[in-house]
């Protein structure tokens, strides 16, 4: 499907926790509207403003309500909130968060997870009604953020496990939302390109990523289907469709290698949207929640990658009708540890200033922005 108008296109990724003591907010927010981003995909921890499943942190929500606020003046038209945070009892059966791990489907402690599950995030919509839209997890597809609590008893699971996690969690998150922001966005977990089991060597590495989406988009449209999941219609489950359309290749000897997107980029991401018009869900909108190339500080990575950058968003402009946004990872190279950076940013924080890269500029220049960046 075309949309006629994506008023959200332009979209960035930020994490304002980890940044707040460097970076004002004010001061980020200004990069995002120089840079014309209109859609904002922002880390919303409940493990920060969280004590319990129903039991918010009054100083943590005060900054979070600010940031929204602060990101409406400078032109942000749509703010999508991400979580990929969850409880699970301890020793004593209190609640603490599970460092993305939860218990096999078939076991007695996966209802009471689920229910918890819920809550949260009927908790959070609550709270926060100038929010748009919730990405209800991140890469769950993926077993650092998605592994099974009790592995040593059970096992670990497939990537076929993950999907009927995915579905069921997916559930229980829309219903927690509707139940308190009916109009929200829901956006499905952005899937990774990661295939099977592991990430290793593969004679095609790339066909295989992305085919491991496929998988896993089909596997969450059968599971809906069947019945066995709580509702047929995938309009219970999510709004949009979502996940991460990096790219690279390996060669023979298994070392990766970027290579700038073009019309095989194009249709290894049509593969992905073409499961849901498989199962009747053509026209259904999708958001690449995270799109960036990591230069690892170096001056002439960034400016290479910089081209690759603006021609994947240009592709997805041009050639890729369903994307209602496409998010660019990420604003600032801010984490949460001290001396840890993440150079996919835009943004280098150093000397206690922030520094422009080149893809910041490319960026600026296919959203049409406009502005000094430093």
């Amino acid at each position: 499907m075309a949309f006629t108008t994506r008023p959200y296109l332009n979209g960035i990724g930020y994490v304002p926790y980890y940044s707040k003591d460097l970076v004002p907010v004010e001061e980020a927010a200004e990069r995002i509207e120089r840079l014309n981003a209109k859609c904002v995909r922002l880390w919303h921890p409940f493990a920060t403003l969280m004590d319990a499943p129903d039991r918010l942190r009054s100083e943590v929500v005060d900054f979070f309500h600010g940031v929204y606020s602060t990101l409406r003046k400078h032109g942000v038209e749509q703010i999508i909130a991400l979580n990929h945070d969850w409880f699970l009892p301890d020793e004593t059966g209190r609640p603490h968060f599970a460092g993305f791990a939860v218990p096999h489907r078939d076991t007695e402690a996966f209802a009471p997870f689920l229910q918890w599950y819920e809550t949260m995030w009927r908790t959070q919509a609550r709270e926060f009604p100038e929010v748009d839209g919730w990405e209800t997890g991140n890469e769950m597809n993926h077993v650092p953020f998605l592994h099974a609590s009790d592995a040593k008893e059970h096992g670990d699971f497939t990537l076929l496990d993950r999907a009927d996690l995915c579905t069921e969690m997916m559930l229980c998150s829309a219903r927690g939302i509707r139940s308190s922001a009916p109009q929200s966005l829901i956006v499905m977990p952005g899937m990774a390109p990661i295939g099977g089991e592991r990430i290793g060597v593969f004679a095609n590495n790339v066909a295989v990523e992305y085919d491991g989406m496929v998988q896993t988009l089909r596997r969450i449209y059968e599971n809906i289907a069947s019945g066995k999941f709580g509702s047929t219609n995938p309009r219970e489950y999510f709004d949009a469709l979502c996940w991460h359309p990096y790219y690279a290749v390996q060669n023979d000897q298994g070392d990766w290698r970027y290579v700038c997107p073009d019309d095989a980029w194009v249709r290894l991401n049509n593969s992905v949207y073409a499961v849901a018009e498989e199962y009747g869900d053509a026209g259904i909108g999708c958001y690449l929640s995270e799109y960036g190339f990591n230069d690892n500080g170096d001056a002439q990575a960034d400016a290479q990658l910089a081209e690759y950058l603006a021609a994947g968003i240009r592709l997805a402009k041009e050639k890729m009708p369903y994307v209602q946004s496409i998010q660019v990872y990420r604003l600032l190279n801010i984490m949460d540890v001290p001396g840890v950076v993440d150079d996919y940013s835009l943004f280098d924080w150093k000397g206690g200033k922030l520094l422009a890269k080149k893809k910041a500029y490319a960026v600026q220049a296919c959203f049409g922005g406009s502005g000094s960046l430093d």
